[in-house]
């Protein structure tokens, strides 16, 4: 397999993220949600619970469904302009407290005053802006979703442009001469891009893959614009995305495209029977 570019040193910045910022209140709250259920939690928006005083609606709801007593977690979801006041997270302590939940985040579109957080001290309460709890899942996020969606669009193009691959070979001997030639070239051509894909396909949450050495910048996803750079470098395509849920809308439109290229000289994608 050809050799990847060497590692370098990437700081994380705000560019990093799952989700671009949320157009509105409803956004910020299923985009909560969204990486809630890819992380692998069992998450609803706009849960009603039966408390002893009523009933309260909770923005976003969710369950731990790994952990032995099915950890819950309410978050609330603020996507507005000025800093979370003191006085939210006091109403937030009592809805903690009569739904039985075990764990509180209160998600702010711009942050919060300094006696919220003087207030969540000592409390199962955390207080983040929409980028802090996105960077708190996104290994999370890239270990039990994005990796293996990866893996799922890219499987059949890894196998196109492998190095060693005897169902190819066979279909490929049955190609005219100039038809093989074409398709030694396009394997070349995008065995790069393949290996990319392979590599941050096979990384996941609890490191099963030790064998697996990838550089930082895409094994941690620490820098969108310099996994576009390489992205485009290796396949010829222009990614134009800002965070890296779209990003992967963007790599299956190129995968299947690249796939397509190769389906041609079979008449179909020959891993697909």
């Amino acid at each position: 397999m050809p050799a990847l570019p060497q590692a370098s040193v990437v700081r994380r910045n705000s560019r990093c993220m799952i989700f671009d910022n949320p157009k509105d209140w409803q956004d910020l709250q299923d985009n909560v949600c969204t990486v809630l259920n890819q992380v692998g939690f069992e998450a609803s928006t706009s849960k009603i619970i039966k408390t002893p005083r009523g009933q309260v609606e909770v923005d976003v709801y969710a369950t731990d469904p790994f952990s032995i007593d099915r950890i819950i977690y309410i978050v609330e979801c603020k996507n507005w302009e000025n800093k979370v006041p003191q006085t939210v997270i006091h109403s937030f302590t009592t809805v903690m407290q009569e739904t039985g939940a075990n764990v509180g985040y209160i998600i702010s579109k711009v942050g919060f005053q300094k006696g919220a957080f003087d207030y969540i001290q000592n409390t199962s309460i955390k207080n983040f802006t929409f980028v802090q709890f996105q960077e708190k899942y996104l290994r999370a996020w890239a270990g039990n979703y994005f990796n293996n969606e990866i893996h799922k669009a890219a499987d059949s193009l890894i196998q196109y442009t492998e190095p060693i691959n005897s169902r190819r070979e066979r279909y490929i001997d049955g190609l005219p001469q100039t038809a093989k030639k074409a398709i030694r070239l396009l394997m070349e051509r995008y065995s790069l891009f393949a290996s990319i894909l392979l590599f941050q396909g096979s990384q996941n949450l609890n490191g099963l893959t030790p064998g697996v050495q990838l550089f930082n910048e895409v094994r941690d996803l620490n820098e969108i614009e310099q996994f576009k750079n390489m992205l485009r470098q290796y396949s010829g395509f222009t990614f134009t995305s800002t965070c890296y849920t779209d990003l992967l809308k963007e790599l299956r439109v190129v995968v299947e495209r690249i796939t397509e290229e190769f389906k041609v000289f079979f008449g179909k994608d020959i891993f697909k029977e």
